[in-house]
């Protein structure tokens, strides 16, 4: 069962994203806004601190 979950994640290394490192973090800045509550798809420049 553990099988089919290990080769969707070895594509993704493949592509050049280190391992241990998550490839969201560096290739979309935007998972950040989400998690402090800001909703998906709009950037920081609609947040009403800015």
């Amino acid at each position: 069962m553990t099988e089919p979950e290990r080769p969707p994640r070895s594509p993704e290394r493949a592509e050049g994203d280190p391992p241990g490192e998550e490839p969201d973090a560096g290739r979309t800045p935007r998972s950040e806004d989400p998690a402090e509550g800001q909703p998906a798809g709009d950037g920081p420049a609609d947040s009403p601190d800015v």
